[in-house]
Parts: structure tokens; sequence; C-alpha cells
């Protein structure tokens, strides 16, 4: 077995005279071993943990300064909007009365209309139907009066020809299927001639030959 590297002696005023020459002061080893602090990296860690720990409170500390800042603010618009909602909800509920009212005016005013018309239309019917009852009772007395005047016998006779012999002319056609429009157009024709002649005939007999009673 081969013998051990032997240790080199050395003086440490050496070392020390080394060490002066260029500049550096020797620390024992022991010392450094013993104390933690004089290690860059440990001092560089140290140092990194401090400033997260700094940064770490102020983020912290802004964190609550934030928030103590915010929740006034989110209580103030809380409440402008609360406040705008009931606005809202005001201005529409007066809308809708205000509508409603309205609307409830031009209903009234319609169903008084209506009811000033209905009214006057009653009276009208009214007054009509009173003016032909005046003018059927003055047909009826006048025709009292005059049955005996031979030109009302006469006309009674000719209406009563007249009306039988359209009527059995009409029937007749309809049977053969040849009453059309055109058709009852020249018997009205007809009627309307026949009741002009008449008119004017009844009325020179009337007041030449036989004049009737009043």
């Amino acid at each position: 077995m081969p013998n051990p590297i032997p240790e080199i002696e050395h003086d440490d005023s050496s070392d020390q005279a080394a060490d002066s020459v260029y500049g550096v002061k020797s620390v024992p080893s022991s010392t450094m071993s013993q104390n933690g602090s004089d290690d860059p990296l440990s001092e560089t860690a140290d140092a990194a943990e401090k400033s997260a720990e700094d940064f770490g409170r102020k983020a912290e500390s802004a964190a609550d300064d934030l928030a103590r800042d915010a929740k006034p603010k989110y209580e103030e618009a809380k409440k402008d909007t609360k406040a705008k909602v009931n606005q809202l909800g005001q201005e529409a509920n007066q809308t809708y009365k205000q509508v409603k009212k309205e609307g409830k005016q031009d209903f009234d005013e319609a169903a008084h209309d209506a009811k000033v018309y209905a009214d006057k239309a009653e009276k009208k019917a009214k007054e009509v139907g009173r003016e032909a009852k005046k003018d059927l009772k003055k047909g009826e007395d006048w025709a009292e009066k005059n049955k005996g005047n031979p030109v009302v016998i006469g006309n009674m006779f000719v209406i009563a020809a007249v009306a039988g012999v359209l009527g059995v002319g009409g029937y007749r056609k309809h049977q053969a299927g040849e009453l059309t429009w055109k058709v009852a157009g020249a018997y009205a024709g007809v009627v309307g001639l026949l009741a002009t002649a008449d008119y004017f005939v009844s009325s020179w007999l009337f007041t030449n030959k036989y004049p009737p009673k009043k």
C-alpha cells in the first residue's frame, strides 16, 4: 500500500504576507463556515425574501385601500341605481295613469256622442213614423170619402188588371226559364209608363169631371 501524500507544512506568516501583497485580508476558514451571512448567495436569498415580504405587505395594504375606496363608490352607485329605478317606476306609473285617464275621457266622450246620435236617430224615427201615420191616415180618410168616385174606381180596376197581367206574364216567363233581369226591367218600364199615364188622366178627370171630396 503506497504511503499517504505527505502534508506540506507551511507557515501562516507566509499566507499573511501574500494576502498583504494582493490587498486581501485572509479570514480563517473556521470563521466563514460558522457565519453564513458572509455567503453572497445567502445574502441575496435573504434580500429577495425580505423584498417579497415587503411587496406582499404593500400589495395587501393596497388591496385593502382599494377595497375601502371601492366600497363607498359601490354603495353610492347602488344608491343612485335604486333611485333611478324608483324614478323610472314613478314616471311609468304616472304615464300609465295619464293614459288611462285620457282613454277613459275619450271613451266617455265617444259614449256620450253615441248616445246623443242614438237619441237624435230615435227622435227622427219617431217623427218619421208619426208623419207616415198621418199620411196613411189622410190616405185612408181620402179613400173612404172618395170610394164612390169613378176615377178612384177606375184606378182600382186598372191597377188590378196591370198587376194581374204582369203577374201571369212573369210566372209564364219564369216557368219557361225566360225571366231575366232584362225582362224584369222591361216590365218595370211598362209599369212606370202606365203609372205616369194614369196620374195625368186621373188628375184631368179629378179637375174637370169628378172632383174628389176634401
